[in-house]
C-alpha cells in the first residue's frame, strides 16, 4: 500500500500540519507524500495518522503530544489542533531537521533514504504561557517567518500591540530596505524604495494577513497593551511618537492632572494616563476594553496596561485617596465583571510595571470567573543576573513610594519582593515579562551571556511562581 498521510478532520490547524510532513518529506526523502482526509482509517495503512484528543482528561489546558507507531503506521496525536502540529516538528526533528533561526536560511534539513517510522515520544508543555511580543521594524516576512519558528519551538502565544502594529511596520516600510527572506517569499529579494510613512490601512492589512498566519497555526493571539487611555477618548495610538492630535474638548476633564494640568503628557497619547475618579473618564476606559472584544472575537488575550510612563497619575484630590495599583484594580475588577457580563471568553491580562510595581493596599481584586492573568514585568531590573539570584543588588525598603516619586530600581531581589507583594494578594494565572532581548543583544559583548539569563530565568519560573514568560522584544534581534 502506497505510504500517505491521513487526516480525520477538516480543521485547518491539521491539515496545515499534515502539509507541513508531506513538505519536508519530501524534502528529505524526495519523495511526497498525498493527504488524505478520512473517516475512517483503512485496513493496513502506511505512512501517518494525525488525530487531535485529549491524551489524559485532567489535562484541560496544556499542550500535550505523542507520537505512537502501530505496525506500518506512525500516530501524530495532540490534544488540541497546534499540539499535532508541534508533534509534526517533533518527529522531523528526531530526524534530523533543525530550525536554528526564522525563514528558510535558518533551517539544516538533511537529506534521508530512509526516516524513522519507530519513535514513540510524549511531551507535555511544562509552562502554558510561552508568548513574543512584536517590536522593532519588521516586514510581513519577518513576523510571519517568526511566528512560523515560534510554533517549531512549541511557542503558542503572540501578542501584537496597540490597535495595530503600525509603530513596527511603518519603521520597515518607511525607509529603504530589503524584505522577502521569510516563510512567504521562500527566499526572494524585492527592493522598495518609499520615503513616508505607510497609511492605517495598509498597516491594518498587515496585521490581518499576520493574525491570519497566528490563527492558522492555533496560536493564541494576545492584542493591544498601552494605548488604553488614548482609545478612549476617541485617539489612536500609534506608538510612543507625539501627535498635534488635540485632545477632545470634551473630554479634556478626562485627562490625568500633573504638575496643575491636563494635557496629553509630553505630547504622547498613548503615555498619558486619566483622572480615574472621574466617573466618566473611568466608565469610558472599562466600555472601550469591552466594546474592543466584542468586536475582535480572534483575540483571546487583551493586554490591559496603564500608560507607558512613569509619574504622571492624577495629582487631583479625589484620586489621591487612592494609589495608583489601588486604581489599577478597581479597573480590572469592572473590566472584568462587564465581559463576563457580556458574554464574551476574552481574557485580560494586567501587568505590574512602572508606577503598578507595587501590589494595591485598599482595593481587592476579585477575579471569579477566571478572566483575569497577571504579568509581571521588571522592566529596568539587572540582566547581569537571574531574576531569582539572591545576590543582586540589596533589599529594598517596604514603604510606599509617594505619588509620582516612583524610584528606579535596578537591582532583582527587590523586585522580587515586589513579585512576592502581588502574589500574597492574587490569585490569578501569570507569566513573567521579560526585556532580555529588547536591548541586552545590543551590549552584550558576548552573546551566551544573554542566551544564559533567558535559560536562567525560564528555569526559575516554576520556583518564581509563575506560569509561563512573555518576551518583550524585536523580533529581529538575533539574525
Amino acid at each position: 500500500m502506497e505510504r500517505k498521510i491521513y487526516v480525520s478532520s477538516a480543521n485547518r490547524t491539521l491539515l496545515f500540519a499534515a502539509g507541513e510532513l508531506s513538505s519536508y518529506i519530501c524534502k528529505m526523502t524526495g519523495h511526497k507524500l498525498p493527504v488524505e482526509r478520512i473517516k475512517h482509517i483503512p485496513k493496513n495503512p502506511e505512512g501517518f495518522r494525525l488525530c487531535c484528543n485529549k491524551l489524559r482528561p485532567q489535562n484541560l489546558q496544556s499542550d500535550e503530544f505523542e507520537l505512537e507507531p502501530r505496525d506500518n503506521l506512525l500516530v501524530l496525536r495532540g490534544n488540541r489542533p497546534r499540539s499535532c502540529l508541534y508533534a509534526v516538528y517533533a518527529f522531523l526533528e528526531n530526524n534530523g531537521v533543525r530550525f536554528l533561526r526564522p525563514g528558510p536560511d535558518g533551517e539544516i534539513i538533511p537529506r534521508r533514504k530512509k526516516l524513522n517510522m519507530r519513535l514513540r515520544l510524549h511531551e507535555e508543555a511544562s509552562y502554558d504561557h510561552r508568548c513574543i511580543c512584536h517590536e522593532g521594524a519588521t516586514s510581513i516576512e519577518h513576523a510571519v517567518g517568526m511566528v512560523d519558528w515560534m510554533c517549531k519551538h512549541r511557542m503558542n502565544e503572540f501578542q501584537m500591540q496597540f490597535e495595530t502594529s503600525y509603530p513596527f511596520w511603518n519603521r520597515w516600510y518607511a525607509q529603504d530596505g530589503t524584505i522577502g527572506f521569510g516563510a512567504a517569499s521562500a527566499g526572494e529579494t524585492k527592493k522598495i524604495k518609499q520615503h513616508r510613512n505607510i497609511s492605517l490601512s495598509r498597516s491594518k492589512e498587515l496585521d490581518k494577513t499576520l493574525i491570519s498566519e497566528i490563527k492558522l497555526r492555533d496560536m493564541d493571539l494576545h492584542r493591544m497593551g498601552h494605548g488604553w487611555t488614548c482609545k478612549s477618548l476617541g485617539v489612536m495610538a500609534k506608538g510612543w511618537e507625539s501627535t498635534k492630535v488635540k485632545v477632545p474638548p470634551k473630554k479634556k476633564s478626562h485627562l490625568a492632572m500633573v504638575n496643575g494640568k491636563r494635557q496629553w503628557y509630553k505630547g504622547v497619547p498613548g503615555n498619558t494616563e486619566l483622572c480615574y475618579s472621574n466617573n466618566d473618564a473611568f466608565e469610558g476606559i472599562v466600555n472601550s476594553v469591552v466594546n474592543y472584544a466584542s468586536k475582535h472575537p480572534e483575540a483571546d488575550v487583551l493586554l490591559f496596561c496603564t500608560a507607558d510612563e512613569m509619574n504622571q497619575w492624577c495629582e487631583c484630590a479625589k484620586c489621591r485617596k487612592l494609589s495608583p495599583s489601588d486604581w489599577y484594580a478597581k479597573l480590572l475588577n469592572a473590566i472584568a465583571d462587564k465581559l463576563h457580563a457580556n458574554g464574551l471568553r476574552t481574557q485580560v491580562s494586567f501587568d505590574a510595571y512602572l508606577d503598578v510595581l507595587q501590589a494595591p493596599k485598599n482595593e481587592t481584586i476579585k477575579d471569579p470567573h477566571n478572566k483575569l492573568i497577571f504579568m509581571f514585568s521588571p522592566f529596568l531590573r539587572c540582566y547581569e543576573h537571574s531574576l531569582a539570584d539572591p545576590t543582586c543588588d540589596e533589599d529594598y525598603p517596604v514603604k510606599r513610594w509617594p505619588l509620582n516619586k516612583v524610584p528606579t530600581i535596578v537591582g532583582n531581589r527587590a523586585y522580587v519582593q515586589l513579585l512576592r507583594q502581588w502574589q500574597a494578594y492574587i490569585d490569578t494565572d501569570s507569566f513573567l515579562g521579560v526585556y532580555s532581548m529588547y536591548f541586552m543583544q545590543n551590549f552584550a559583548l558576548d552573546e551566551l551571556l544573554t542566551a544564559r539569563r533567558v535559560f536562567e530565568d525560564v528555569a526559575d519560573l516554576s520556583k518564581l511562581g509563575f506560569n509561563g514568560i512573555f518576551s518583550c522584544q524585536p523580533l529581529r534581534s538575533f539574525y
